[in-house]
């Protein structure tokens, strides 16, 4: 089996933003983490295309971004709610 370096990086940080999307000030990082997965996984399957872990980094990066995305908005939205209640105090 040939050495895919750029594969298992995009698992990592595939594996980095879905751990990060739970932490809600850390989304932001899951995001950025999300799409470096999903850039270093395209290029592995350029290369490769019948790779098994370069598809896998791709998957958990999707999930990755769309998870952080999903916690960053409530994270914005929630404290939006708390600044106009605390304005009105």
């Amino acid at each position: 089996m040939e050495n895919d370096n750029y594969g298992i990086i995009s698992l990592v940080c595939g594996i980095i933003s879905i751990l990060t999307a739970f932490a809600g000030q850390y989304a932001l990082l899951g995001i950025i983490s999300g799409i470096a997965g999903v850039v270093l996984a395209k290029h592995s399957l350029d290369n490769n295309p019948g790779n098994s872990i370069g598809r896998a980094g791709f998957i958990t990066s999707v999930i990755g971004i769309v998870l952080a995305s999903l916690f960053f908005i409530a994270c914005v939205a929630c404290a939006g709610v708390l600044f106009g209640i605390m304005r009105n105090f």
